[in-house]
């Protein structure tokens, strides 16, 4: 299974916050892929990681919320790039209406890009590893 991970920054998706020509071969872990390795094991082949800073925005309409929009971003480019999933981290930030955004992100993902997935969270189709900073809440 091919994963793209996502984050804030090197704590969180590790030596993949670094631009290409500059990582360590093999790259660091961050949480997520530690998290991803704990909750699957090691089935799977990264494929890259994003800064959440260096997505792609889209402009999906006024009535999409911008962490919604970057979920969605995560899981275009892991399609474009032939992944089978996404796995990330995102901090609330005390913001609760963020957790609701980007559970509302994984669910817009699924839909548009058809992907399947077997409950929130399986590594089976899109299977987003979902980490809350506060209060840590994984989801798999």
């Amino acid at each position: 299974m091919k994963i793209l991970l996502g984050g804030e920054g090197k704590t969180d998706i590790g030596d993949f916050a670094i631009e290409v020509p500059y990582r360590e071969t093999p790259p660091r872990p961050g949480v997520v892929q530690i998290l991803l390795e704990r909750i699957a094991g090691k089935s799977h082949d990264i494929v890259d990681g994003v800064r959440w800073d260096k997505l792609r925005k889209l402009r999906s309409g006024a009535h999409r919320q911008r962490e919604t929009r970057n979920v969605m971003g995560l899981a275009l480019m892991a399609k474009e790039r032939q992944c089978d999933a996404i796995a990330f981290v995102r901090d609330r930030d005390g913001d609760e209406e963020r957790q609701e955004h980007v559970e509302a992100g994984v669910s817009a993902a699924r839909t548009m890009l058809a992907w399947g997935g077997h409950g929130r969270g399986s590594h089976r189709g899109l299977g987003p590893c979902v980490a809350w900073a506060n209060g840590l809440r994984v989801a798999h």
